[in-house]
């Protein structure tokens, strides 16, 4: 037969088994939370990322530079020639009689 001072003492045996399984979580989940606050990442603007990059790689100012000569090359393509006037023995008709 099971006293009532057994059940009463396995009844405070597992409150405080509770308290201790509470205060180790709450303890573990204290320290998570300050070491993300101190240890929180540096956050970089998209701006400041692609300028390092395209600084850093030079064969992405070679593939820039490419891509600048084609761009004039279509300007130049599309320009009109200058107007030109001219004179002389091919403007003359040609009488074969």
């Amino acid at each position: 037969m099971i006293h009532q001072n057994d059940t009463s003492n396995l009844k405070s045996k597992k409150q405080t088994n509770y308290k201790q399984g509470f205060l180790q979580i709450f303890t573990i989940l204290l320290i998570l939370q300050i070491l993300v606050q101190t240890t929180s990442a540096q956050t970089l603007k998209l701006n400041d990322i692609l300028d390092s990059v395209e600084h850093s790689y030079p064969s992405l100012k070679m593939y820039d530079a490419e891509i600048q000569s084609q761009d004039a090359a279509v300007k130049g393509a599309t320009n009109w020639e200058s107007p030109q006037v001219s004179a002389g023995f091919f403007m003359t008709p040609y009488n074969t009689s």
